[in-house]
């Protein structure tokens, strides 16, 4: 079991933050001992004034003050924006922030399986096929899970427009011979 003393002040020193394998407490004397043995542990941060002198941490600090005030400032100018119902700085559009819809039109996978199992003919297609044949930005659109659903929808339906055997997809009346009805 691990236990982790926190930094705390007395009397001028700090204590380090110190992880100890064991059970440590700290006494009334601010000593860290371990509940297994008599061994005690102190530690202050010696040289750790040095550190805040040092002009690259001081920029540091600086710059992070500076981008945290910027910040600050273009949050309150959005919320008041927004508030006013007025267009929010620097956006050419109010909607700009909202994300695009990423789904495909109605009709799109129906569009891109028709194609795409005209094209492949008696060959077929599996739904990785499928999606690969997209061309237009909405048939790039369509998921895999659009796909799998229209083509089982439409195997059930009756005329049938679509049949599968092993994984592969072909249109009704296409495909290997065991699949053609005669």
């Amino acid at each position: 079991m691990s236990d982790v003393i926190e930094k705390t002040e007395s009397e001028g020193t700090s204590d380090t933050l110190i992880e100890f394998s064991g059970t440590w407490c700290k006494n009334a004397d601010g000593q860290l001992t371990c509940v297994d043995s008599t061994n005690t542990v102190t530690s202050t941060l010696s040289g750790f004034a040095d550190m805040t002198d040092d002009p690259r941490i001081q920029q540091i600090v600086a710059l992070v003050r500076e981008i945290q005030a910027d910040a600050d400032k273009r949050a309150h100018t959005n919320l008041m924006a927004k508030i006013n119902g007025t267009p929010v700085p620097g956006r050419s559009s109010p909607t700009e922030a909202e994300p695009a819809d990423k789904r495909a039109p109605k009709g799109s996978a129906a569009a891109l399986i028709d194609r795409a199992l005209t094209e492949a003919g008696d060959e077929g297609l599996t739904v990785i096929g499928i999606l690969a044949k997209a061309k237009t930005d909405y048939e790039k659109m369509v998921s895999g899970s659009a796909v799998r659903n229209w083509l089982k929808e439409w195997e059930r339906k009756r005329p049938q427009k679509y049949r599968h055997h092993a994984g592969v997809w072909y249109l009704a009346g296409r495909g290997p011979a065991s699949l053609k009805v005669v």
